[in-house]
């Protein structure tokens, strides 16, 4: 499972739209940090890395965006919005988020702490399995 689109339980009624995902057994990791990605009205893109250890998993909360993974053997886009479904991203998948509409936010859970260490900035090392 490289990536994988993972479903957003939805739930409505009149008081409103309740979105869950639940994090037992069948979700692909523990997260240990959990943060928001709100992009200025002039962003053109965020992200464009990758990381050499820590798991993630992408949802929009609000608006929408495109998420463009890459990995040495495949490529995939999906267009996410708020109660459809989040992208669980591996180690090692190069991810860019663009398009975004409509004050879009981004809720990103982690499997591991901030390392800096862990990024990779230099998208030919994930096409060409070479990395430093």
């Amino acid at each position: 499972m490289n990536v994988s689109e993972i479903a957003i339980r939805t739930s409505k009624n009149e008081t409103g739209i309740l979105d869950s995902l639940d994090l037992g057994e069948n979700f692909p990791f523990i997260p240990r940090r959990i943060f928001t990605v709100r992009p200025n009205s002039d962003a053109v893109y965020r992200g464009n890395h990758a990381h050499r250890k820590c798991k993630q998993f992408l949802m929009v909360v609000n608006g929408s965006c495109r998420l463009e993974t890459i990995r040495m053997d495949s490529q995939s886009a999906y267009l996410l919005e708020p109660g459809k479904f989040g992208v669980y991203v591996e180690p090692l998948t190069w991810v860019t988020l663009t398009n975004f509409k409509d004050n879009c936010c981004i809720l990103v859970l982690a499997s591991d702490h901030y390392d800096p260490n862990d990024y990779i900035y230099n998208l030919d090392s994930i096409k060409t399995g070479l990395f430093d």
